[in-house]
This record gives structure tokens, sequence and C-alpha cells, in this order.
């Protein structure tokens, strides 16, 4: 068998790795300014999303229900995946 050919997007340097993606340019918005309101960088806030996304994934994987609620603490919504 011949070698596996390495993957074009991810360019691995020790233990980070370059990658590129292509986004909306709504979405590349969302996340200059959410990186603006919290004072950080872009390149923070997506591993701050990839911890949250695989923090709910892990969850639900349990069998957990993620629901959000005011501050009275009563339920007004409920994360569903499809």
């Amino acid at each position: 068998m011949g070698e596996v050919a390495p993957n074009p997007i991810i360019q691995p340097s020790s233990e980070k790795a370059k990658l590129t993606v292509l986004l909306l340019t709504s979405e590349i918005a969302s996340l200059q300014r959410m990186s603006a309101e919290d004072g950080s960088s872009v390149t923070e806030l997506l591993k701050r999303i990839i911890r949250t996304e695989t923090f709910l994934r892990e969850e639900l994987k349990k069998g957990h229900r993620i629901l959000l609620g005011n501050s009275q603490g009563k339920v007004v919504r409920e994360l569903v995946r499809v």
C-alpha cells in the first residue's frame, strides 16, 4: 500500500497546526465582533468555541439536557441537536 498523503488543510507544527477555512463574510464579522467584545483574538475565540462545542456534545452523548434559564431560574429554552 502507498503512504497516505497528509491532509492539505492542516499543516502540523509540533503540537499546533495551521488550519485554513472558508467562512461567509457574515460569519467572519460575527467572529470579529465577538473577539472585540471579549478583547481576545479570533484564534482564542475559536479555541473557546471548540472547547464549548466539545463540552456540549459530550454532555448530550451522556443523555444530559442543556437548558437555558432566566434570572428567576425558570427554564426558557432547551438546546436540542438534530
